[in-house]
């Protein structure tokens, strides 16, 4: 991201790690302060200072808070969010950050999440999921705990993100445009997500593609 943190998913141990940045970038002539850090130093992260250039874990391999709304930590601080780490490990692909330094993930288990750092833009969505107070360094569902949308499956229409789902293990790619719109790649289908409203629906591909040309 802008601020030079580099995200990844480390596949043989089932976890989505980041490489922290400086503790400020100076991005259009002014001092941004790097939103990571107040993130990965939440309360009972065991993270008092973020160095610059260590390795520190987002999301998997820990417990769920006792507050979560869903099995895999919806509502829960960064480190007790879970991503799916079965088999070869390999099976969360699409990681994301918007212009605000939220970082977005899909979880491979049917569910796209957000590491919430203090973006404005992405609190519309938040909102629609009934999330108006979002804490930094926490993981909010944006889309999942409803009826999928699968490739092959007809026209879903307009849906609320928290009434769809997505397919597990399905998803290729995440890109976030400069207005903080989220677009998901699962397999023959692109999925465009209103970061204002919290709405999903498909933007491109159908149960007649079959590459990822058509």
């Amino acid at each position: 991201d802008k601020w030079d943190n580099v995200y990844f998913m480390d596949a043989s141990n089932g976890r989505i790690r980041v490489v922290a940045g400086p503790a400020s970038a100076t991005i259009n002539g002014a001092s941004v302060t790097n939103p990571l850090c107040a993130a990965l130093e939440v309360s009972g992260s065991g993270y008092s200072t973020v160095t610059q250039g260590f390795i520190y874990p987002m999301a998997g391999g820990g417990t769920v808070c006792g507050g979560k709304t869903d099995a895999n930590g919806d509502g829960c601080p960064f480190y007790q969010t879970l991503v799916n780490g079965a088999s070869t490990g390999t099976l969360v692909r699409g990681l994301a950050v918007d212009l605000e330094g939220d970082f977005i993930f899909d979880d491979g288990y049917g569910d796209l999440r957000v590491i919430y750092m203090g973006g404005t833009v992405i609190k519309g969505a938040l909102a629609a999921n009934g999330v108006p107070s979002p804490q930094i360094g926490y993981s909010y569902l944006l889309v999942g705990s409803g009826t999928p949308i699968y490739y092959n499956s007809g026209n879903p229409g307009i849906v609320l993100g928290t009434h769809a789902g997505l397919q597990n293990n399905a998803i290729q790619t995440l890109a976030v445009d400069p207005a903080g719109n989220i677009y998901i790649g699962d397999q023959t289908q692109i999925l465009f997500y209103d970061i204002a409203t919290g709405y999903i629906r498909r933007a491109g591909g159908s149960s007649s593609a079959s590459t990822c040309n058509s």
